[in-house]
């Protein structure tokens, strides 16, 4: 994928990939291999417990990991995810950061990290079959 495809990635999450979107998931920055996103969390994302919800991090984590693999060019799928939450959200704002840390030719590993201001919260690997590129 080149420099000038990515604002076009860019627009695509941002009107088209519906999940994420309706999470509140917005774009900071894409770059080939490495990506940041963040959410503003709101009321929405409370579980029970009045905690964020797992699946927010989980969400925020894949499209963030996918969307650093997509800006290389490739078409993926993501075939595994472990997710590890170091500690509650306590801000208004969660930050994620991904990057790829492997690559065969069919698989790519990624890693993505969330911190809420300067404290990680959660840490993500994931394994990705990669469709085409």
């Amino acid at each position: 994928m080149s420099e000038q495809d990515l604002p076009r990635l860019r627009e695509f999450f941002e009107t088209s990939v519906a999940f994420p979107r309706l999470a509140g998931v917005e774009v900071d920055e894409i770059q080939p291999g490495k990506t940041v996103f963040h959410l503003d969390v709101g009321d929405q994302h409370m579980n029970g417990a009045g905690a964020v919800h797992g699946g927010v991090h989980a969400t925020l984590m894949d499209s963030a990991m996918a969307v650093a693999l997509i800006a290389l060019g490739l078409r993926v799928s993501t075939t595994q995810m472990t997710v590890n939450y170091l500690g509650p959200v306590t801000g208004v704002r969660i930050t994620c950061t991904a990057q790829l840390t492997h690559r065969t030719r069919r698989t790519a590993l990624a890693e993505a990290r969330i911190h809420d201001g300067d404290t990680l919260v959660a840490l993500a690997t994931a394994s990705f079959h990669i469709i085409a590129g």
